[in-house]
């Protein structure tokens, strides 16, 4: 039987990560801080950009120039909470990343 296109089935906790299970895909992921999980899928052109901070200072980062887009979203930032961000960051700004956090951004254009 096959779900309607907006409905998810039951997943498994193991593998962590995505992994093709011959009827879709599972996706696992655990995290000690994250109060709520999204999911994101985009199309195979979108450009990302991710900053990982492993130590334990805040690290700053300027931020390339985005094509065709003018500006980057925050996909997934570990550090706050979802939706508390900007919406989109400047193209040559400077961001900071939290010590022992990750930040995923997209490139899109100021009008999405």
């Amino acid at each position: 039987m096959t779900p309607p296109a907006n409905h998810a089935w039951p997943g498994a906790p193991y593998p962590l990560g995505a992994t093709w299970d011959g009827q879709g895909v599972n996706f696992a992921l655990w995290s000690e801080r994250a109060s709520a999980v999204e999911l994101c899928l985009f199309d195979t052109d979108d450009t990302f950009l991710i900053l990982l901070n492993a130590s334990a200072d805040p690290v700053h980062f300027v931020l390339p120039d985005a094509h065709p887009g003018d500006g980057w979203q925050a996909v997934v930032d570990t550090a706050v909470a979802p939706g508390s961000g900007p919406p989109v960051l400047d193209v040559g700004g400077t961001v900071s990343v939290v010590g022992r956090s990750l930040l995923l951004l997209r490139a899109c254009s100021a009008r999405e």
